[in-house]
């Protein structure tokens, strides 16, 4: 699939155009999108009578709860994995802005995969737990209409096995790589970049607030900062050199709080905090428009 673009940004006023450098990806960055789905083989419940129908789906209902909470936990951890890396300009192109397409190495594709069977692994912990459950909410389905349940309109066909609940849902990824022309790839290329410093910029300012206010320190405080840091090599698809020298003076930063932190260490505060605003007055720079004019600017 190949998609493309004819919008090209520039910088404009009344006197000079200055197009801005070119901004490429990595080779080794692909496009992807990416969704986890649920399966299910359980066979279709024939009702014919809506009281009928409405009490078995109350009863199937607890296992596609299940299939959706392994579900939204797996997509919240792909997209953990790729935040920041949302192809923004390509769904623009597209005109597709509920499609989620993201720009990622090729090795994050395996870890996408073990993250998905992680998931299900997950959900077969929730369904065993179920199944375990399951013949208790047979039997209640299964009692005269006076106690709640069916009565004589109960049908055990109507109720999946205990084996069924466990064998019969699953989680699928999808991984459909999107082929990019030149153009509107260097437009994703650039929103990718954006989107890492600002994401960067922010983590910085907030961890610098709660060190300069004396809000409460705990060891998690730097929790987003570090994992940022950590996984920043991962999600920098384009090579960004300028915001790579800011990463590493933040980890350098980080490298000076304890394992266990402790909020009368004030210290440690003032140490941290005055790296981090150094490296906060160059990273805000980076996500500054530039604007390029050529004689007096009337605004």
């Amino acid at each position: 699939m190949t998609m493309s673009t004819t919008n090209t940004e520039t910088m404009t006023n009344t006197m000079t155009t200055t197009k801005a450098p070119t901004i490429t990806v990595r080779p080794d960055t692909v496009c992807v999108s990416v969704s986890a789905s649920a399966w299910s083989r359980i066979r279709t419940i024939n009702h014919t009578a809506l009281a009928d129908a409405l009490a078995a789906q109350r009863d199937t209902e607890l296992i596609q709860g299940r299939v959706c909470i392994a579900r939204s936990a797996t997509i919240d951890k792909i997209e953990s994995l790729l935040r920041n890396t949302r192809a923004n300009a390509l769904m623009y192109a597209v005109r597709a802005p509920t499609l989620r397409l993201y720009l990622a190495k090729e090795g994050v594709i395996p870890r996408i995969q073990d993250i998905v069977q992680q998931g299900l692994a997950e959900l077969r912990v929730l369904l065993q737990e179920l199944a375990e459950e399951w013949p208790a909410i047979v039997d209640s389905a299964r009692a005269p209409i006076s106690d709640g349940g069916l009565g004589e309109l109960f049908r055990p066909e109507w109720y999946p096995t205990k084996d069924e609940i466990v064998t019969s849902y699953g989680l699928r990824m999808d991984v459909i790589k999107v082929t990019m022309t030149t153009d509107v790839l260097e437009k994703v290329a650039k929103e990718a970049r954006d989107e890492l410093r600002s994401a960067f910029v922010a983590l910085v300012q907030g961890l610098i607030e709660r060190l300069e206010t004396g809000q409460r320190l705990r060891s998690d405080t730097f929790d987003a900062l570090r994992q940022f840091v950590a996984t920043f090599n991962a999600r920098d698809v384009v090579g960004d050199s300028e915001l790579a020298t800011l990463v590493n003076q933040a980890k350098a930063a980080l490298q000076i709080v304890p394992a266990k932190v402790s909020g009368k260490d004030v210290d440690m505060r003032t140490t941290v905090a005055g790296l981090l605003k150094a490296v906060e007055q160059q990273a805000v720079s980076l996500v500054t428009p530039e604007r390029s004019f050529s004689g007096t600017d009337d605004e």
